[in-house]
């Protein structure tokens, strides 16, 4: 592997930490001007979500590999693939962020700052007043957890129906747990909803701290990436995905190199981003066990419309 592994894994984590909206990221700006050579390892498909409410839908976000696909789709766009047969559907131009519970909405920010939510049944957009990220639905589809960098940086929450904010801790990263009352942040600390409590759940040392935490749909463990050592790096230091039980025990590499986990509906499975035979980050998903790795997309096939 070439030196580009540990830039675009090292991009992975500033990807899950980053909370800039409004500029074209990495790596679209240097794919406009020209400066990636082909055969150069690039961030192409990445920030895998699966459907919360349909097993065989998963959302991600696609970063333009040339001029033409920028000038055709946008320097980043939101796509939708089928797991099982890896068919995908171009849905708006953007970064995904996340799906309501319900499936039938994805919240989505633009290059103009603007983040939205886009009804996947009508195609009707509704700009809503979020100023940062990572960003994340609640349970009862009608909150939005996020962090902001504005007067005051932190852990805040958007209640949908009257748009007002509430900041409630100096926390980073967001993900409710399955029964809403409390937000999962980076080094698996948690907050209460409320912003009145906070506790962490122990993990164990490995290269760093654990960024981009997901629940498991039951609730039990926690999927997060982290700094590992791994034997599929030359290097020997690269990004992997572990798993871990909320009471802090029984942690464990699930796969490496890997980053930006999301649980199936079912909790028996994990879509993730690695890189591809081809130089470009793909989607990939694994069982909880490590076991059955498969790669879903393929960016070098993207036929411009």
């Amino acid at each position: 592997m070439s030196y580009g592994v540990m830039r675009w894994l090292v991009a992975m984590l500033a990807v899950a930490t980053s909370s800039t909206l409004g500029c074209d990221g990495f790596p679209v700006d240097w794919v406009r001007e020209g400066y990636i050579e082909p055969d150069e390892d690039m961030l192409v498909d990445t920030q895998p979500l699966w459907c919360p409410a349909d097993s065989t839908k998963g959302g991600y976000t696609h970063m333009a590999m040339n001029r033409e696909e920028a000038q055709a789709w946008g320097g980043r766009s939101v796509w939708i693939v089928d797991i099982g047969t890896g068919e995908k559907e171009r849905v708006t131009e953007g970064m995904l962020f996340d799906w309501s519970p319900d499936g039938t909405k994805i919240l989505f920010a633009r290059k103009s700052g603007g983040v939205f939510l886009r009804d996947l049944r009508t195609g009707e957009e509704r700009e809503i007043p979020i100023f940062g990220a990572p960003m994340d639905f609640a349970p009862n589809g009608k909150e939005i957890a996020f962090v902001g960098w504005e007067d005051r940086p932190g852990l805040y929450i958007l209640d949908l129906d009257s748009l007002t904010i509430r900041w409630i801790a100096p926390r980073y990263g967001c993900d409710w747990s399955p029964d809403g009352r409390t937000i999962l942040c980076d080094s698996l600390i948690t907050i209460e909803r409320d912003g009145t409590r906070s506790g962490k759940v122990p993990w164990a040392f490995q290269l760093g701290s654990p960024v981009h935490a997901r629940w498991s749909p039951d609730g039990k463990t926690i999927a997060f990436g982290q700094y590992c050592i791994c034997d599929e790096c030359w290097t020997g230091r690269c990004a992997g995905i572990f798993l871990i039980n909320a009471d802090g025990s029984d942690q464990r590499l699930v796969v490496c190199p890997g980053a930006l986990p999301s649980w199936s509906p079912n909790g028996k499975m994990l879509a993730y981003t690695a890189l591809a035979g081809n130089h470009a980050t793909a989607i990939w998903v694994v069982n909880r066990d490590g076991t059955g790795k498969r790669q879903v997309t393929f960016p070098e096939k993207y036929p411009l419309p």
